[in-house]
């Protein structure tokens, strides 16, 4: 070929070749994304291949200009440069990515659903230690919103809807949304 010899017109049929292979490298990463486009189902999957579109093709665009170098540097790499270039455009190897993201997304959402299970666990042990902790615990003066004043109140129990005390003149359910804020913080009340 023309471009492999050392006429002073080869590195500009050289750069040409690597300007053509980089038009037909976006031609073909546009169909693979207007398919992705038709197939897609959602807006955030489109967005998503979209992204790693983007990211693909910069690394392709990098690939390109360190093949393009390598070209002008050895003449023996420069046939291998020119396949592996081509090897890079081929659907089988864009297929290949695009299972292999998927199967990664795939993890990651497992991992996702083992860390919130493992952290409802954390969250349920930590309620469970607060509560138990409390119980015996003395408020003194135990004052609600409403203007009712406990004397002497002791937590007797926690449960899900509030706290039982014992104060001066016998028991009394006190409800969640009755308590100040850092007693709803501290028991995990909601």
């Amino acid at each position: 070929m023309a471009i492999f010899n050392d006429d002073p017109g080869a590195g500009l049929a050289a750069s040409l070749l690597g300007l053509v292979v980089l038009v037909m490298t976006g031609i073909g990463l546009s169909m693979v994304v207007e398919k992705r486009m038709r197939s897609s189902k959602t807006d955030s999957v489109f967005r998503n291949d979209l992204q790693a579109g983007d990211r693909q093709l910069g690394g392709l665009e990098e690939h390109h200009d360190r093949l393009q170098q390598r070209l002008f540097n050895d003449m023996p790499v420069r046939v291998r440069a020119v396949e592996e270039l081509a090897a890079l455009t081929e659907p089988q190897t864009l297929a290949t990515r695009a299972a292999q993201a998927r199967a990664r997304l795939e993890t990651l959402k497992r991992e996702i659903t083992g860390l919130e299970r493992d952290f409802e666990k954390y969250r349920t042990d930590y309620r469970n230690h607060a509560w138990n902790r409390a119980v015996g615990e003395s408020l003194g003066e135990l004052t609600l919103p409403g203007g009712r004043v406990y004397h002497d109140a002791v937590i007797r129990q926690v449960t899900d809807e509030g706290i039982v005390i014992r104060h001066q003149h016998g028991s009394a359910r006190i409800p969640a949304q009755d308590l100040d804020e850092r007693w709803r913080d501290r028991l995990q009340l909601k």
